[in-house]
């Protein structure tokens, strides 16, 4: 049985192969970490090319820089699931 974590498109790596939905990277330009959300999506558009789509680690508003900026922090391993926060 797949979990979240197991669920990664065939778009969802880049064409240097390093990079995967799920693992953290650094954007060196703006110099912070993010979560892997997404590489070159939607496919076929040419805007998003050479592009990742990246989360805040812990959540907030997602960024997309160039491949050429990122810098894998890790080798493929996804980011433990959270907890969901408690409903107040």
């Amino acid at each position: 049985m797949a979990t979240s974590n197991d669920f990664s498109p065939p778009h969802a790596v880049a064409t240097s192969g390093r990079l995967r939905v799920g693992t953290t990277a650094f954007d060196r330009r703006l110099r912070r970490h993010g979560q892997v959300m997404d590489v070159d999506f939607p496919p076929g558009d040419e805007r998003q090319q050479h592009r990742v789509w990246l989360r805040p680690i812990g959540g907030g508003r997602e960024w997309n820089p160039l491949v050429e900026d990122i810098r894998s922090t890790e080798v493929a391993q996804p980011l433990p699931a959270r907890d969901p926060e408690p409903v107040r």
